[in-house]
């Protein structure tokens, strides 16, 4: 028995050939899973700055890969025995990863090390010569490795900070003595970002050692009111804090070309069906 296909059957028959084909097709996009990175950071809008009216004022030094200071230095050393015994200036440091090939980044795998962050807390003759704000920029360069890719445009990201440079007598906010310093991250939703890649969305997430919510006494000595997340950092001591950075990938949920491609061909040949019809 021969089957004999009927002129208006014709054009819906190419549609679905057509369609089939398309629906064969590989799909274009490919998850990263491995990146070569750059991390860069520097201070900017640091406060009170040195000047006429603050001889021992903010100083920022050492210029970075951004263009910005990555050491912050304020205070007269105390000279009060045993309380800063060395004679050493108050200062905050961002230290990015040593220069060379880091271990690459692997998506939704282990973090690996970004900046440190280093306050060294050392008692200071004014504590109206302090540090009282400041902004830490940020620059990550991914590059993918694993399929290779070119560089992607930067991933920027600015940290809003406020910091209290306490009496070390009591009473002290944190409840410890002598009373530490206190830092307070005012904008902590920078910490994650994300972006869009060949039907992949990756976001990057950026942790820091220490950071965490402070008391409300705590909040409140830095001006950051009730409820904040920070770090409080030891006297008469180099306080160091490592941040750690990792990505994480999930697909979007978009429908498949093959399946667009097929439905467009039916109604096209639904279409011409009718028209020759009427």
């Amino acid at each position: 028995m021969r089957f004999k296909l009927s002129e208006a059957g014709k054009p819906v028959l190419l549609a679905l050939l057509l369609a089939g084909g398309l629906c064969a097709a590989p799909a274009k996009a490919v998850l990263i899973t491995s990146w070569e990175y750059e991390v860069g950071s520097g201070f900017f809008d640091y406060n009170p700055v040195q000047g006429p009216g603050n001889t021992y004022g903010v100083v920022g030094s050492d210029i970075g890969t951004l263009g910005l200071p990555t050491v912050l230095s304020w205070g007269l050393p105390s000279s009060v025995s045993g309380s800063n015994p060395l004679g050493l200036q108050s200062s905050l440091t961002v230290t990015d990863p040593i220069i060379g090939p880091p271990p690459a980044l692997l998506t939704n795998q282990d973090l690996v090390d970004g900046a440190t962050l280093t306050h060294n807390n050392f008692t200071i003759q004014q504590t109206g010569d302090a540090l009282t704000d400041t902004s830490l920029a940020t620059r990550l360069l991914l590059t993918p490795l694993l399929p290779p890719g070119a560089t992607l445009p930067p991933l920027a990201a600015e940290f809003d900070i406020l910091f209290r440079e306490t009496a070390n007598a009591g009473p002290c906010a944190t409840g410890d003595v002598p009373c530490p310093d206190i830092f307070v991250l005012v904008n902590p939703e920078n910490l994650v970002t994300s972006f869009v890649l060949d039907d992949f969305r990756y976001t990057v997430t950026l942790l820091l050692d220490g950071l965490d919510s402070l008391s409300g006494a705590a909040c409140q000595a830095a001006g950051a009111g009730s409820e904040c997340v920070g770090l409080v950092t030891a006297e008469n001591q180099a306080n160091s804090f490592q941040a750690r950075f990792g990505i994480t990938a999930v697909p979007l949920l978009i429908p498949e070309p093959g399946l667009i491609a097929l439905l467009g061909a039916l109604f096209l040949g639904l279409g011409i069906i009718r028209r020759r019809a009427g």
